[in-house]
């Protein structure tokens, strides 16, 4: 029976481009794609990766598992706009559910098993470099939920080895495009707008490219159990942490003079979001062996290019995780509320 890599909650932004990466790269391995694509519009078209359609909570009904697998666990609602705004959900899908999975796999024997986390964990923090052994101080709901689960699993009594990767803000093309995120949504407001709001320009992020992220599971996924069992990565590169009113700078740098001519951006110091941390990642470089290849200049030129097409909207009319469909909703509405 060939080995198996599944990728839950693989149909979107950065699963959509994972898969593609490993499917090419032929690493010996089947990789199949677990999602229930709970976001409208939302389409998964690659079909040289099967497709299985299935919410968390119903993996084991439809997947049994063997002990060559490795599961990739990306599934969730993803990023602090949409938990906000389906803030009487979002904790029953991003732990309630989570925690049930991981409960019942530890029983189980698989090869490995990757959890995708993210630096949001960090909140507000000082000037300094922050590794994986700082305080987590989480703001959102998002990342209030992503450290449970990271406590969980760090204490979870299983002999699978269990990694956790802290991503960095990404940005990047993908066929599943996201626009709300920082560089993505700068780069097409400011050629398809002609102007940008900038809300707390002098807040630090780390930020990667999405191909950076295929690049680090795969990492993961050769890596020696030693390296892996019970850690934690932060994904990145401390070169890529910059402030927002840097970004744009890179990006005016980057645009024709007739679209400079026109841009109107605008400052404004106070907003909701409050998060400010920079991020150390010599732990992944020194330890899995991973450099990140793309710099915040090549994603900026990609989102330019991909942007000036004139047929974007039309192709890409799935473009972000801003509506979750209604029969999702209201089905876990009415579970958790009998």
């Amino acid at each position: 029976m060939k080995k198996k890599i599944f990728l839950i909650g693989g149909a979107g932004y950065i699963g959509s481009v994972i898969a593609k990466y490993l499917y090419k790269k032929k690493i010996g391995y089947e990789v199949i794609i677990v999602d229930k694509q709970i976001y409208q519009k939302q389409n998964y078209n690659y079909k040289k990766v099967k497709f299985i359609n299935c919410q968390i909570q119903d993996i084991y009904k439809k997947i049994h598992f063997q002990k060559s697998d490795i599961v990739i666990f990306l599934a969730g609602l993803v990023g602090d706009p949409i938990t906000k705004k389906y803030n009487n959900i979002s904790s029953i899908v991003n732990y309630s559910h989570i925690k049930k999975f991981f409960i019942k796999i530890k029983k189980i024997s698989l090869d490995r098993i990757l959890f995708i986390s993210t630096c949001s964990n960090y909140g507000i923090q000082n000037d300094s470099l922050l590794d994986e052994n700082c305080e987590l101080k989480p703001i959102s709901q998002y990342a209030k939920d992503k450290v449970r689960i990271e406590n969980l699993l760090l204490k979870l009594n299983t002999r699978i080895p269990i990694c956790i990767f802290r991503f960095s803000t990404a940005f990047g093309f993908s066929e599943r495009m996201r626009l709300d995120l920082t560089i993505n949504d700068f780069c097409y407001q400011i050629l398809y707008k002609k102007k940008l709001t900038v809300y707390d320009p002098e807040t630090w992020r780390p930020y990667c490219h999405v191909k950076d992220f295929a690049r680090a599971v795969e990492k993961f996924i050769v890596s020696p159990v030693v390296k892996i069992r019970k850690q934690v990565y932060n994904i990145g590169s401390t070169r890529n942490n910059y402030r927002k009113k840097d970004i744009i700078k890179k990006i005016k740098s980057l645009l024709d003079k007739k679209t400079l001519s026109t841009l109107k951006v605008k400052y404004i110091s106070d907003s909701n979001d409050k998060r400010n941390y920079k991020v150390n990642f010599s732990k992944m470089e020194k330890i899995l062996g991973l450099k990140i290849k793309y710099d915040l200049n090549y994603g900026i030129k990609e989102m330019i290019h991909i942007f000036k097409k004139k047929n974007f909207n039309k192709i890409y009319k799935d473009r972000g995780n801003f509506l979750i469909k209604k029969s999702f909703v209201n089905r876990l509405q009415k579970n958790y509320s009998n």
